[in-house]
């Protein structure tokens, strides 16, 4: 009798065992499936979008490189530009100050000659009424 009780219950075991695997194993497919399934969605839309990334990425490589030969071509006119701006820098440096002040003397001497010159005119100048 101990023999068969213990059949019975290790059948028992068995069965809710299987009664448990079933539908879990049954769930599992499922997912494997949809997992599947997804995967292939995945990859027939991606693939594409790959292949536009690399497109992009290829176009976006030779912009870059004719960008940077615009540059290099295009230094020695920026070179210009910056001597052409430091010329005008010292230009307008000389116009405020040395040649400013060269034009301050020059004015300033004009008027003293002047001003001397009238002095002595009215010096020379013969007087009316005999003097």
């Amino acid at each position: 009798m101990p023999h068969d009780t213990l059949l019975l219950v290790i059948t028992l075991v068995l069965v809710l065992i299987a009664l448990f695997l079933i539908p879990t194993l049954i769930q599992v497919k499922n997912t494997a499936q949809r997992a599947e399934e997804f995967m292939r969605e995945a990859q027939r839309d991606l693939l594409p979008l790959m292949q536009d990334l690399r497109q992009a990425s290829a176009r976006l490589n030779k912009l870059s490189a004719e960008a940077e030969e615009g540059l290099s071509q295009a230094e020695p006119f920026f070179q210009s530009l910056g001597d052409v701006g430091s010329a005008i820098h010292r230009v307008s440096g000389f116009l405020r100050g040395d040649f400013g002040q060269v034009m301050g003397n020059a004015i300033g001497l004009w008027l003293g000659i002047r001003a001397a010159s009238k002095s002595m005119l009215k010096e020379f100048k013969p007087r009316k009424g005999g003097q």
